[in-house]
């Protein structure tokens, strides 16, 4: 607990030290130690995961703390995500097992399929290969990551690139316009080069927990807080009966046979 509770404490010294100082690289690169660059979400906690650009984005309701919120919480094999942007939608996010459930503001159903390893935020370009430097932030030694890379939609969709025209949904759409934010223009262009923005990620040494990760003009910083030992996380119906119709269909798909 006491190392929880230290963690958002260098999350936001780390903030406050790259806005003072966004553009310093490290002068004396460190050796990376052995281990994994940075760990899943333990179990038994609750991790809040804020992001917020440094300018407003048009359209942000006046006073908004944030542009997106993730509060997620891991129980065993079972973990609950709810997802709040600026504008009052919510995504809500239910796993078990392999299996995941999503369920979106404006939807009538959850949407069920397999679930992504991975829940701690755009972090996928991390690599030994961009390790920085060890550096001490609030007392604790912090792996420092950095890169210089694309926008996570166009790292997801490559195809946005093209000069052509690509139709967007609301959601892609909604994540185009958060690039141009973040990149502080208002046309992102289809020159992969000018899209490009400095990248940085601040991971706990001896947790090997996300405590920061700053994305252009873009800062996300992560906070955890430790569940009761007696913690549960009760799935809703909708939820058990969306996850089960998938585990069926899956299971019918491996029964078909294969035509010679």
């Amino acid at each position: 607990m006491k190392l929880l509770l230290t963690l958002l404490i260098v999350a936001e010294t780390a903030s406050a030290l790259f806005a003072q100082n966004p553009a310093k690289s490290p002068n004396n690169p460190g050796t990376l130690p052995p281990g994994p660059l940075f760990k899943p979400f333990p179990d038994m906690v609750r991790w809040t995961i804020t992001r917020k650009a440094s300018a407003p984005a048009a359209g942000t309701p006046a006073g908004s703390q944030f542009d997106l919120q993730i509060i997620g919480e891991k129980s065993g094999d079972v973990s609950h995500v709810v997802i709040s942007y600026s504008n009052g939608n919510k995504k809500e996010i239910w796993k078990k097992g392999g299996q995941q459930t999503t369920m979106s503001t404006g939807w009538k159903q959850p949407i069920a399929g397999l679930a992504p390893s991975d829940d701690s935020e755009d972090l996928a370009w991390v690599s030994a290969a961009n390790f920085a430097v060890i550096q001490k932030v609030a007392g604790r030694d912090c792996l420092i990551f950095r890169e210089t890379i694309l926008p996570q939609a166009y790292r997801m969709r490559p195809d946005l690139l093209r000069k052509s025209s690509v139709p967007l949904n609301d959601e892609e759409k909604t994540e185009y316009e958060r690039t141009n934010k973040i990149l502080g223009s208002q046309d992102a262009g289809p020159d992969p080069e000018s899209l490009k923005m400095d990248a940085r990620a601040y991971i706990d040494l001896e947790s090997r927990l996300p405590i920061m990760l700053q994305m252009g003009k873009e800062t996300t910083v992560y906070k955890y807080d430790p569940l009761p030992q007696t913690y549960t996380i009760n799935l809703p119906p909708e939820i058990i009966t969306a996850i089960a119709a998938r585990s069926q269909e899956i299971q019918a798909s491996e029964r078909k046979p294969v035509r010679p």
